[in-house]
């Protein structure tokens, strides 16, 4: 099977942040650990919502699957960047309406010192919610799947 690769990585990430948590930002930074949100914490309604394919419903498994799906959705911790540090959409909804702050990271030291079991995911932009086929990942693979997709109205 192809795969994809990617040779390019930004040299920075950004994140913006609300100063209504500041000392939990500053003390992120102070003791170099990062924020996960949990999913039923993030601020987009429309976030890690899914469909599934019409083999997919026909399948005796089909209740299972969704709920596996569901049940790891609310196990993965999410921790948003972005590229770029003038995103004014950005500013408004994660930098509580542009008095917030946006932090910088080496995107390099992060790779370096974050676990093994951390990943970075870049995010996949559309008009259309993801939709879930018959397939044989596993259910946190899916959850990941389903989470790694955002309207195409965040983009830019």
């Amino acid at each position: 099977m192809a795969t994809i690769e990617s040779y390019v990585q930004p040299r920075r990430l950004y994140r913006y942040r609300s100063t209504e948590n500041l000392e939990r930002e500053l003390d992120s930074i102070r003791k170099g650990y990062l924020y996960c949100a949990p999913f039923m914490k993030l601020n987009d309604p429309m976030e890690g919502l899914f469909t599934s394919s019409r083999l997919l419903r026909k399948s005796a498994k089909y209740r299972d699957i969704r709920n596996a799906i569901r049940d790891n959705k609310a196990q993965v911790g999410v921790c948003s960047f972005s590229e770029v540090c003038d995103h004014e959409l950005m500013w408004a909804h994660y930098a509580n309406k542009f008095t917030g702050i946006c932090v910088a990271y080496s995107l390099s030291q992060l790779l370096k010192e974050l676990r093994d079991d951390v990943s970075f995911v870049r995010m996949y932009y559309d008009e259309t919610v993801p939709t879930v086929h018959r397939t044989s990942k596993d259910p946190y693979q899916l959850a990941k799947m389903v989470l790694s997709y955002k309207n195409y109205r965040w983009l830019f």
